[in-house]
């Protein structure tokens, strides 16, 4: 599942890969051809921030401490404001 917002300011969502999913606590963001610096959210249900992280480069590794459940992870590019959000299924 991706969320769309507003078309100008949306990255290609095949050019976002989010793997494991569902994860069991640890979970790469890989961004194919687009070195740039990053910020990546991760949202609970209610709209939360329960993990944000600051990135250069294509790729990151995070491991997470979520409780089992749906998250979504947002990734915008910090200078061009553009943005993706996938679901991610979290279950240890």
């Amino acid at each position: 599942m991706s969320v769309t917002v507003g078309v100008d300011e949306l990255l290609n969502e095949n050019n976002v890969q989010i793997y494991p999913n569902p994860t069991t606590g640890e979970l790469t963001i890989e961004l194919i051809n687009q070195n740039n610096e990053w910020l990546t959210t991760i949202l609970d249900v209610q709209g939360r921030t329960v993990v944000e992280k600051s990135f250069t480069g294509t790729k990151i590794n995070l491991k997470l401490e979520l409780a089992n459940g749906v998250y979504l992870v947002r990734v915008t590019n910090k200078n061009t404001n553009e943005m993706v959000m996938k679901k991610l299924v979290v279950s240890e």
